[in-house]
Formats: structure tokens, sequence, C-alpha cells
């Protein structure tokens, strides 16, 4: 992530049915640039969806786990 200005952020990925697999809660952070590592070693084979949220703007990826 690459804030420009301080904002809230939450990341949440869903399975293909919608339920939630891993959830960073809401927080506040600063300017500056973050990683973050999601842990899909629990996850069965097959997509998932990254909903990253910053402020009101929300954008959603997916991600494929292959073993």
């Amino acid at each position: 992530l690459n804030l420009n200005a301080a904002n809230d952020i939450q990341i949440v990925v869903t399975d293909v049915l919608g339920k939630v697999v891993y959830n960073v809660p809401q927080q506040q952070l600063g300017k500056g640039v973050y990683e973050y590592a999601i842990p899909t070693s629990n996850y069965t084979n097959g997509f998932y969806n990254v909903s990253v949220t910053i402020g009101s703007e929300t954008a959603t990826k997916r991600l494929s786990v292959v073993k």
C-alpha cells in the first residue's frame, strides 16, 4: 500500500462463497508505503477475493491459490 496521506485502511479476504477467511481490522496508518503478507498456507486450492479499503474507496482483486 502506498498512502499519500494518513488514512483508515482495512483488508478482507473472502472465499468464493463470501466467507471471510482473513481480516486486517480497520486501522489508521500514516503517510508511507506498507506491505502485508496474506498467510495462504491453510487455504485450499481455489480463488479468493482480496478487498482493500482505503478511506471510503475499495478495490478488489482475485487471488489464486495453487499448491
